[in-house]
């Protein structure tokens, strides 16, 4: 083929690359613009300041409430935080009397927040890569309920509220459970996970998650 020809597939195939790239950024950006449409149209949010550069799952259920803050971050995939995310992050209600409130200039990587009662996250909160919050245990204690009926409904399993004070920053793959408040502008170490409430100005880590000093 020559030097010429390998030039001009090269350019080709580059050409058609870009041109690709460009396409798959439009329709994202298009998707984004749908989605924060849509968030403030169902009272999710209540201007444009969510930052979101691909797209999270948010799925409100009927009646539920969620409201997420101003000048909210929500981050979904590994090229928008070195950290690394493995997956988008998911922010869900699962009945009619699901709360879950997220406060103002929250950060959010590749979470997953999970409400069946409710779930409150206050303002300046930073929220590590693949956390999880959850206000349900998901399963029943009870081996034959498990095992018999594996379509059981969410709200009869053991279910309590979490708080999560102002700027609280939480590292990642940590997991706070059912019932837990964390006190204002602690940190929870990364991979702990959270039983108990923690307190104000105290770094907590392991599992289960203790005090490991106070700031």
């Amino acid at each position: 083929m020559g030097v010429k020809g390998n030039l001009v597939n090269f350019l080709s195939n580059s050409f058609f690359i870009r041109l690709k790239e460009s396409i798959s950024k439009k329709e994202i950006h298009n998707k984004i613009v749908k989605l924060k449409y849509t968030l403030e149209l169902e009272g999710i949010i209540n201007d444009s300041s969510l930052r979101i550069y691909s797209l999270p799952i948010i799925r409100k259920y009927p009646n539920s409430v969620i409201k997420i803050g101003a000048n909210c971050t929500i981050l979904n995939n590994s090229t928008e935080n070195i950290a690394g995310i493995a997956s988008p992050s998911v922010i869900v209600t699962v009945s009619e009397e699901s709360k879950l409130i997220i406060g103002d200039y929250v950060g959010i990587s590749g979470a997953y927040i999970c409400a069946v009662n409710e779930i409150i996250i206050g303002n300046y909160v930073n929220i590590g890569v693949g956390v999880r919050i959850y206000d349900t245990d998901f399963h029943p204690i009870d081996y034959l309920e498990r095992r018999e009926n594996p379509g059981f409904d969410l709200n009869k399993i053991p279910h309590s509220s979490i708080h999560i004070g102002n700027d609280v920053w939480i590292g990642a793959n940590a997991i706070i459970l059912k019932g837990v408040t964390i006190g204002e502008r602690s940190i929870i170490a990364a991979g702990s996970v959270v039983t108990k409430d923690v307190p104000a100005n105290s770094i907590y880590g392991g599992n289960p998650a203790k005090l490991i000093k106070r700031i």
